[in-house]
């Protein structure tokens, strides 16, 4: 265990609570399985948008209507383009760079530092389901909580993890090196935590 990693949550823990695994995602990129959909349509998107605005350029519209038309385009779409294809791997990176996994003797927390501290916690004993994938290399992710709203929540980032699980927490690490020692150690500790030892 790495102390650098514990030091960023010395101030989120009570009196009683000691760290028993820290760490943080593996800051490389990492391709998931619906990456095989997304990065091909991104391209195609990429390549449509540029396609558009050399078409536009050279269609006779009036001057003030061609320029305006090539702005929009560039602007949404290649701006949506320019994100699924290059940006959300490089906002990805600054996330998990940013980002630190702690596992303690009464929470799992998640805690990003970008742009102000936020941290998610869940107590052990209170967490419902591990959901785990692991791939061939050890690397892999583990979901605390509600699988479908977890996911939501940090691969989009679109719906508040809250809001679908009607207030209660949801926790993940992704992208974490030896994810089944992890989760071996999650496991214990929530069997232990709920009377199953």
């Amino acid at each position: 265990m790495n102390e650098s990693y514990e030091r960023e949550f010395q101030s989120e823990l009570a009196g009683d609570e000691t760290i028993l695994w820290a760490g943080r995602p593996e800051r490389r990129i990492v391709f998931v399985k619906s990456d095989g959909f997304i990065v091909p349509i991104s391209f195609m998107w990429f390549v449509g948008t540029w396609l558009r605005i050399y078409c536009t350029a050279r269609t006779d519209y009036s001057e003030q209507f061609g320029r305006a038309l090539e702005a929009f385009d560039i602007v949404v779409f290649g701006g949506i383009a320019f994100y699924l294809l290059i940006g959300r791997f490089v906002y990805m990176y600054l996330v998990k760079r940013s980002t630190y996994y702690a596992v303690t003797n009464r929470r799992v927390i998640s805690m990003c530092t970008m742009g102000g501290k936020k941290v998610h916690d869940m107590e052990i004993s209170a967490i419902p389901g591990v959901h785990k994938s692991v791939g061939k290399s050890g690397m892999g992710v583990l979901l605390f909580g509600d699988y479908f709203a977890v996911v939501m929540n940090n691969r989009t980032g679109m719906v508040p993890c809250e809001k679908l699980t009607g207030g209660r927490p949801c926790v993940a690490f992704y992208d974490v090196r030896d994810c089944e020692a992890v989760f071996e150690l999650v496991s214990g500790l929530r069997d232990k935590s709920v009377g199953k030892t």
